[in-house]
């Protein structure tokens, strides 16, 4: 009987709504306003403004095999000391009042771990000197990874640090394809306590095979400037057997371009202008000027930052700067909690590292170990059902830490404790 009652409370304050309405709709269509009354407002979408930044030695030298890294630009106050400036940065705001964000991709190779400065040069030298700062304006680390190895290349006839065309388990001067892209990851990991969220390929190299070890590691990718995928695709997650087209992956691939083409630039705003939401992807690196008045990065941010503030004005169309992470974050509407945390433990007598099961993980869990002649690498874990865990069994009797490492679907990463294996 209260169900009915409420149903007839429902149905006649509808009618009684429905007879207001018609009697609104006449006085305005008499008025001519009926068109302004039943049309629903346009709501424009944003542009999300990324501004990439590919951190290498301005002159490393690919045909020599060992050599004394140039990291003259890391050094403050000069290339990229400089972009931390406050008064630069806040020169250069979005329609929201927020500073410009820079995602650092910070590089590593296999040449770099033949120098006296070794595997880890770049990423210790840039977060010595500028860590503490990145907190202050929201920027991000991510990792560029340029896919090399010291081979013959037959081509230009002559030895060198060659890009590497496949992913295949083909083995190059000691190690496989795979081995060599899963230490570099491993290094970076573990020397510097980050598990980066993005990713940019070094030279725009990728293939399938790369594409589809990543989907068990890295969310957002930001490499793709490639000819294959047309310009109008900003954003996809590619297919298992083609990292060019769209399919059923979990990653995200992001368009990101090296060069500020107005025309592209423009035709972004008029997808927001017409309700779509869309990200404005823009890399370039840390070499090019030393002085304040010979800074490239300031100078393709100032240019990026001109671009938007007219075509923003004369769209009517909001901007936002943002980290790689944030942005891909923000054009999916994914919402993430905070306390993304996994429990990690060693069982001595198994000699197994177990990691509790949590569904927020992306892809898999890694194990990044060093062994006691200070090798590092990584291996991934293992799903084990019936315990809702992941596992990975301590076989190596020469690894003297580790580390577990994982990352959100939102990008948040998890690092445990370094743990000892014991006997």
């Amino acid at each position: 009987m209260l169900g009915t009652c409420a149903d007839l409370l429902i149905e006649n304050s509808a009618m009684i709504f429905a007879r207001h309405l018609l009697v609104v709709c006449a006085a305005l269509s008499m008025a001519g306003c009926t068109h302004f009354f039943l049309n629903h407002a346009k709501v424009p979408g944003t542009v999300l403004v990324v501004y990439c930044v590919d951190t290498e030695s301005n002159a490393f030298n690919y045909g020599q095999f060992s050599q004394s890294l140039n990291l003259n630009s890391f050094v403050p106050n000069n290339i990229i000391g400089q972009t931390f400036d406050s008064t630069w940065r806040d020169s250069l705001t979005d329609s929201y009042g927020s500073s410009l964000k820079i995602t650092w991709f910070l590089m590593t190779i296999e040449g770099y771990r033949h120098t006296p400065q070794g595997i880890n040069a770049i990423p210790e030298k840039f977060l010595k000197h500028f860590g503490e700062r990145l907190s202050d304006y929201g920027d991000e680390i991510g990792w560029h990874y340029h896919h090399a190895d010291w081979y013959w290349n037959k081509q230009k006839k002559q030895f060198g640090w060659n890009q590497i065309q496949t992913f295949s388990d083909s083995v190059y001067r000691e190690k496989s394809d795979r081995q060599l892209a899963f230490t570099q990851l491993a290094s970076f990991i573990y020397l510097n306590q980050i598990y980066p969220a993005s990713f940019r390929a070094g030279w725009n190299w990728e293939n399938t095979d790369f594409s589809n070890w990543q989907d068990s590691l890295i969310p957002f990718d930001y490499s793709n400037n490639w000819p294959e995928v047309d310009k109008n695709v900003i954003v996809y997650r590619p297919s298992h057997t083609s990292v060019f087209e769209s399919g059923n992956l979990y990653r995200t691939i992001v368009r990101c371009v090296d060069k500020l083409d107005t025309t592209y630039i423009k035709s972004l705003f008029e997808k927001a202008d017409k309700g779509e939401n869309v990200i404005l992807s823009h890399y370039t690196h840390n070499y090019g000027g030393t002085s304040k008045k010979n800074n490239t990065l300031k100078a393709r941010a100032r240019a990026m930052h001109n671009y938007l503030t007219r075509l923003s004005s004369r769209y009517s169309i909001s901007f936002r700067y943002c980290s790689a992470r944030e942005a891909a974050d923000l054009l999916s509407g994914t919402i993430c909690s905070n306390d993304f945390d996994i429990d990690v433990s060693f069982d001595p007598q198994n000699r197994t590292i177990r990691a509790e099961f949590d569904e927020r993980v992306f892809g898999t869990p890694i194990v990044c170990y060093e062994r006691k002649d200070g090798w590092i690498d990584a291996a991934f874990m293992k799903l084990n059902v019936p315990l809702k865990s992941w596992e990975y069994p301590v076989e190596d009797a020469g690894i003297a830490g580790f580390i577990v490492a994982s990352v959100s679907k939102c990008g948040q990463s998890f690092l445990s404790d370094r743990m000892v294996p014991q006997k």
